[in-house]
């Protein structure tokens, strides 16, 4: 019976243990499910939550590159179309780079701006000083005809007196001084009606070398007087063919020629050179240069030597550094004065070359 009972007890517990590996299993495939379930859901929610992150960076770059790369972009083409010189090669940094392809850009524009004001503000003052040329070019021929018709009859009178008292010992002399003051106020007078009048540009391709031997040879007399030396630069020879009237560019070396012989009254040396400054007008721009070795200007009168009437000469009349000045501004040159000390003066005169197309 002890036997029996024995093996009853242990059945039952052989069942229960079984049972209990069984619970055991069931919970176990139950949650190994619940995890597989849970894995794959967090799975999804990550796949979901990179996908979105990635669609947000996705947008988020193309913003950027929509809002800020591309115009950048597009900037530093319109820089370069618009401020890109010839003389300014772009590096291939610069064209990788568009901040720093803007910026040079950039740099090339405020200096292309600041060139502009400065040729800006030189016409300006330019136009004014045409506008009170021709002012004073209207009252100086009015007043140049009302002077010359009675002048006329002084020397035909003069000339008469002339004739009938040339021996006379006591009148002759008077009538000489008559006759050369006379031949003074016409010359003034012919300065003037030059002033006003501005003849038609005869315009011609000439050599510029050949220009300034013009000048020289009009002028030996007065050089040979005056014991001045002259030279020539080889740069000279070198520049291309100017495009101007020749007879009136003649006239204003000439002019300052001669100044520069009343500037140098015991010798010295005069200077000639020569060079392409710029291009204008689709012509390159030429310049000649002379160089005194006077005694240079006064401080004080250097910003009026051009101004109509103003002299530091007992007789000039003052008008030909401006008529000198006006017909290098109708050639679309200048005449400037570029520096001045005691050691000696120099003119700039600028006037356009022959272009390619003639």
């Amino acid at each position: 019976v002890i036997l029996h009972d024995l093996v009853d007890t242990y059945d039952h517990a052989y069942e229960l243990c079984e049972r209990y590996i069984t619970t055991n299993e069931q919970l176990i495939t139950s949650r190994i499910r619940e995890s597989h379930r849970q894995i794959r859901r967090n799975t999804l929610w990550v796949a979901l939550y990179v996908a979105a992150v990635m669609a947000g960076t996705a947008a988020l770059v193309w913003f950027f590159y929509a809002s800020v790369v591309r115009p950048l972009r597009q900037m530093a083409r319109d820089a370069q179309a618009f401020a890109a010189s010839p003389g300014m090669p772009i590096s291939p940094a610069e064209v990788e780079d568009e901040l720093r392809t803007i910026g040079t850009h950039l740099r090339r524009l405020m200096s292309d701006v600041t060139s502009t004001r400065t040729d800006l503000q030189a016409s300006r003052e330019r136009l004014s000083q045409a506008e009170k040329l021709a002012s004073v070019g209207r009252l100086a021929a009015s007043v140049a005809h009302e002077i010359r018709n009675p002048l006329t009859s002084l020397r035909m009178r003069v000339y008469e007196l002339q004739r009938e008292w040339a021996d006379h010992p006591i009148y002759s002399e008077d009538i000489r001084a008559v006759s050369e003051e006379i031949a003074r106020l016409d010359d003034t007078v012919r300065s003037f009606l030059e002033f006003a009048r501005e003849p038609q540009l005869a315009l011609q391709s000439c050599s510029v070398a050949g220009l300034i031997d013009g000048a020289l040879e009009l002028c030996r007399p007065r050089l040979v007087e005056n014991d001045i030396e002259c030279r020539v630069g080889a740069d000279v020879g070198a520049l291309p063919a100017a495009w101007v009237d020749a007879q009136q560019v003649k006239q204003v070396l000439v002019n300052l020629i001669l100044n520069a012989c009343e500037a140098m009254p015991a010798g010295g040396r005069l200077t000639f050179g020569g060079r392409a400054v710029a291009v204008q007008a689709g012509r390159p721009l030429l310049q000649i240069t002379l160089m005194d070795s006077g005694q240079g200007i006064a401080p004080e009168l250097r910003e009026r030597i051009f101004e109509p009437f103003f002299t530091t000469k007992a007789t000039g009349t003052g008008l030909g550094l401006c008529i000198a000045a006006n017909i290098m501004l109708r050639h679309g040159g200048s005449l400037e004065l570029v520096e001045s000390n005691p050691t000696g003066t120099c003119f700039a005169v600028s006037f356009p070359a022959v272009s390619e197309e003639g």
